[in-house]
């Protein structure tokens, strides 16, 4: 064997091609394995979106969400537009409501309650969030992406 050809087998060139196609088989494996996590990503996003979804609407049916749904619109009916009923009173006595942000999609829903508590004041809701408790009823049953996006 020539020095040269002695150098090659020292630094394991002489095993290069047969290396180089175990790291291409390993490289594609992985690329593989990858392919599979991102999809399951992208279904467990879509799993948490929809469980998102559904604690939104347990919440939004809970007593005392309601209530601090309530309370945020009495105030912003007291706050801002300076009106205030006898109705809305009986909510102010009754509970320590602390909301301070809206919630379109549940405070919607108070306006078609079944157990004698809908509300009745649709001009608030609308002056609050520029549209009537129906448009955001409407808009809540649309998918927020085209089915071809998800």
């Amino acid at each position: 064997m020539s020095t040269k050809d002695s150098e090659l087998h020292d630094y394991g060139l002489a095993s290069l091609p047969s290396r180089v196609q175990v790291l291409e088989s390993t490289f594609a494996s992985q690329r593989s394995k990858l392919a599979s996590q991102e999809s399951r990503i992208v279904s467990l996003t879509t799993r948490v979106a929809s469980l998102m979804d559904d604690v939104q609407v347990l919440a939004m049916i809970s007593e005392p969400y309601k209530l601090l749904r309530h309370g945020f619109i009495i105030s912003y009916k007291r706050n801002k537009l300076h009106m205030i009923t006898e109705s809305d009173e009986k909510y102010i006595i009754g509970g320590d409501f602390v909301s301070h942000r809206g919630d379109a999609k549940a405070d919607a829903e108070l306006y078609r309650l079944t157990d004698g508590k809908a509300r009745d004041d649709f001009l608030v809701f609308q002056s609050l969030y520029g549209c009537l408790p129906q448009i955001v009823w409407q808009i809540s049953k649309q998918p927020l992406l085209p089915q071809e996006l998800e």
